[in-house]
């Protein structure tokens, strides 16, 4: 018995095409996605296209991430402060590139959920935490076990991280997935999760699969994402070369020149490239 955790695609379907077929050589049938399907990386619906397969192909357990969050809250709230921008340009450009179905299909998911498959061990799964899809719980043992220590379980695995990392609190087993799409782990492979069932126990491995990536850098050219998200979608190609976090580092240095106080999605674009020529990104 064997079970496939796939987290944070981020629109990577290149990367995403890798895994499946993977999952389909090894004869896995159940799949769990960890949320953070799409935005940062280009052609969204192809990325959607491959999951709405896979919901015919295999068994498959979908929760909502934070990006599927910012997407539903722009459908509802449209004049927020989304344009063309360093902020704000990856998330308009992919919202402009997906449809109500998937809209609705992001509406449907769960925020966490316990998987039950026949008489093996449940496993619960969230992204962020069991209540909030943009927590960071990762390395924090203590908060982590602060919110899933009522929960019936013994198998926990979040997302959000783009990192792996295990542990042990209290006989509940914690596993964060490792990105499939953009990874911040010094490795640039697609990644996720292989559990198995081991007499009583779910055992996991990290699978890491070489994928395209010149043909990925291709398409941030080709769909003008590169043009649309500026030093946005530099990071991002920075981050699919290296395997190192550049994204969130970015962010945080230009709200600091711009002002501690700015919002992420407000900032102005000098202040953009200061710290993207300050980190070496541009």
């Amino acid at each position: 018995m064997k079970i496939a955790a796939i987290s944070d695609i981020h629109a990577n379907h290149l990367a995403l095409e890798t895994i499946l077929q993977y999952v389909e050589q090894e004869g896995i049938k159940h799949l769990m996605f960890l949320g953070d399907y799409i935005t940062d990386c280009p052609y969204p619906g192809k990325t959607m296209n491959l999951l709405y397969e896979c919901m015919e192909k295999y068994n498959c357990y979908f929760i909502r991430g934070n990006r599927e969050d910012y997407l539903i809250n722009h459908h509802h709230n449209p004049n927020n402060n989304w344009k063309y921008s360093s902020s704000t340009g990856s998330l308009l450009y992919t919202y402009s590139n997906i449809t109500q179905k998937d809209i609705e299909f992001f509406k449907s998911m769960p925020v966490s959920m316990k998987v039950k498959i026949d008489d093996y061990p449940s496993i619960f799964i969230c992204h962020g935490s069991p209540v909030k899809t943009k927590d960071w719980l990762f390395e924090k043992d203590e908060l982590i076990y602060s919110h899933i220590k009522d929960i019936d379980s013994k198998h926990f695995i979040f997302g959000h991280s783009h990192r792996s990392y295990s542990t042990t609190i209290f006989g509940k087993k914690v596993l964060f997935c490792p990105s499939a799409g953009l990874p911040a782990n010094n490795n640039t492979d697609a990644q996720f999760l292989v559990l198995e069932y081991d007499k009583q126990e779910w055992t996991s491995k990290v699978a890491s699969l070489p994928y395209n990536r010149e043909k990925l850098v291709q398409e941030f050219h080709e769909s003008r994402l590169i043009e649309k998200a500026r030093i946005w979608a530099k990071c991002i190609l920075k981050q699919l070369g290296t395997g190192i976090e550049c994204c969130a580092s970015c962010v945080k240095l230009a709200r600091k020149k711009a002002n501690s106080s700015a919002s992420w999605d407000t900032v102005p674009e000098k202040y953009w490239i200061e710290a993207a020529r300050e980190l070496g990104i541009s």
